[in-house]
């Protein structure tokens, strides 16, 4: 293999293998070219297939062991008794009765597996591309396992392609999610999903709504304001019916004022010569839960409200920069800056 997230990948599958997680999917785990992915696409359609037509009725399991095989429902009709008028009533088979019960454990079973391996699949596809180097701490065994449980749950690809963002991010930083968001995880809608990846563009260093043109920019795009509030209901951001909180913001270098504050893939840097100076923004505040959610997004920033922000810091008198965000979690912020732009000069020096 030579690929940017190999080893990261490799974490992964050491992870899954040892607990027995997405088995379906394991004997392609090494291999990634084209038609290996090919393949295993084919295979998990083939799988859910045969599930649903168990489940419907269409097919049964038949024989034991290495030899156990699916095979048309119509030829394990169920026996008719001839009775004394001439009728024929159907009698009860319980072998028949058993296999059938049997069979739709199996269908169920598949469907889950199918699910688990097809949000592994996309845990995959974003690790590949992440050349970070693996962390040495390990994916929780009971973490691991609840989440199994709600990803099998799910057979919608956007939602599986959520869980894979989940169990990406704990292989890549184990403890991110904890088991509470997980929880709220399973009881999203995806329409909720939805809302939440909407109002992901406005959230920046994990939890922080800046509050400048959002309700604006929202109305302007033909958003319903009441997506803020559903945020709020969620129980993701704090603040939305009121006037919010202020934010103050020293530096973080000592010879200069010197932050940055980054949402999905933009960032602005904010500086000034004089180190004592203090950047305060208006903002919503997301919950804990809400930080943790808001990050599985992953969403681009919106441009409107970026360069509301920009202003908002130049008009404190400080000079603002747009870069663009790379993901280094051995870094103090979680991130680097690429391609620093100006955007505003300092007005006071």
């Amino acid at each position: 293999m030579d690929y940017p997230g190999e080893k990261l990948l490799g974490k992964m599958w050491d992870t899954l293998v040892d607990k027995g997680v997405g088995k379906l999917v394991q004997p392609w785990q090494t291999r990634r070219e084209g038609r290996a992915q090919a393949d295993v696409t084919l295979f998990l359609a083939q799988a859910e297939k045969d599930a649903n037509d168990i489940r419907a009725g269409k097919k049964v399991l038949s024989g034991a062991g290495s030899t156990v095989r699916l095979i048309e429902a119509s030829a394990n009709a169920l026996p008719a008794i001839e009775m004394g008028d001439g009728r024929k009533e159907p009698s009860l088979n319980l072998e028949f009765v058993v296999q059938s019960a049997t069979s739709a454990q199996v269908a169920q079973v598949v469907r889950e597996e199918v699910n688990v391996a097809r949000a592994v699949l996309h845990a995959q596809a974003i690790l590949a591309e992440d050349s970070c180097p693996p962390p040495e701490a390990t994916v929780d065994e009971d973490w691991l396992y609840r989440w199994r449980e709600e990803a099998a749950r799910v057979s919608s690809e956007k939602m599986q392609s959520l869980w894979g963002r989940v169990l990406a991010g704990e292989v890549r930083s184990p403890g991110s999610f904890s088991l509470r968001t997980l929880d709220f995880l399973k009881n999203l809608s995806q329409e909720e999903a939805q809302q939440i990846e909407t109002f992901s563009r406005y959230v920046y260093d994990g939890g922080v709504v800046p509050r400048y043109g959002v309700v604006e920019d929202m109305r302007e795009k033909g958003r319903d304001v009441r997506l803020l509030l559903s945020m709020e209901e969620l129980g993701l951001v704090l603040g939305t019916t009121g006037t919010g909180l202020t934010w103050t913001l020293p530096s973080i270098e000592e010879d200069c004022f010197r932050l940055t504050l980054a949402g999905g893939n933009k960032g602005l840097l904010v500086q000034n010569a004089d180190a004592s100076k203090q950047l305060a923004l208006r903002i919503f505040r997301a919950t804990a839960l809400g930080t943790e959610v808001f990050s599985l997004a992953n969403q681009n920033v919106d441009d409107a409200h970026f360069m509301s922000i920009a202003d908002a810091c130049h008009k404190q008198g400080f000079s603002v920069g747009m870069f663009d965000v790379v993901n280094d979690p051995e870094s103090d912020e979680g991130y680097i800056l690429e391609n620093v732009v100006p955007l505003f000069e300092s007005l006071n020096g």
